[in-house]
């Protein structure tokens, strides 16, 4: 698993849960294992990825913390439905600010797909291994789940179209 694809995502969720939640988290030892992480009663935030790589990234919560979350964000009144858009709010942000660090030009990514319980997604058979990182504060824990190939070739090429059009850029601003 290419660190320059997942690294994002991790500083990208502790930004995210700072800044709107004022949550510090702390980041626990990643495992890694072949088999998708487990969905059972759960809600999870599904975000794919195509072009530099291709894949998936869950944001993996208990049922029981969505609640939570959106009363974090609104007010005491929230429902379990205003949770799952908060769900999928914070995961919108995520994605944006990880595609932002690694590039906009350099992968695509969905609408983060929100998803109540245990799902039999295809996407989550993958012949990849799937790398699973818990989070935690004082008042929720969550994990962040990755699988993904990266296309080292294409993300070089457009790392190095990318370069040279900064590169023209800069010589036709020195020619004026």
């Amino acid at each position: 698993m290419d660190v320059r694809l997942i690294n994002p995502f991790i500083a990208a969720t502790e930004k995210v849960f700072d800044v709107m939640l004022g949550m510090k988290l702390k980041v626990g030892k990643p495992s890694v294992g072949r088999q998708p992480p487990e969905l059972h009663g759960c809600v999870s935030a599904a975000i794919h990825m195509v072009g530099g790589a291709t894949g998936t990234i869950l944001l993996l919560f208990p049922r029981d913390i969505v609640l939570s979350v959106a009363r974090m964000l609104d007010d005491s009144t929230a429902s379990f439905d205003d949770g799952l858009d908060a769900i999928g709010e914070l995961a919108n942000m995520i994605a944006g600010s990880g595609k932002r660090t690694i590039g906009d030009r350099l992968i695509e990514i969905s609408i983060p797909q929100v998803i109540v319980g245990q799902c039999s997604l295809p996407f989550l058979r993958t012949p990849n291994q799937w790398l699973s990182i818990p989070f935690k504060s004082p008042l929720v824990s969550f994990k962040l789940a990755a699988s993904f190939s990266a296309n080292s070739q294409r993300l070089n090429a457009k790392e190095q179209d990318f370069q040279l059009l900064a590169d023209r850029t800069v010589a036709a601003a020195k020619s004026q």
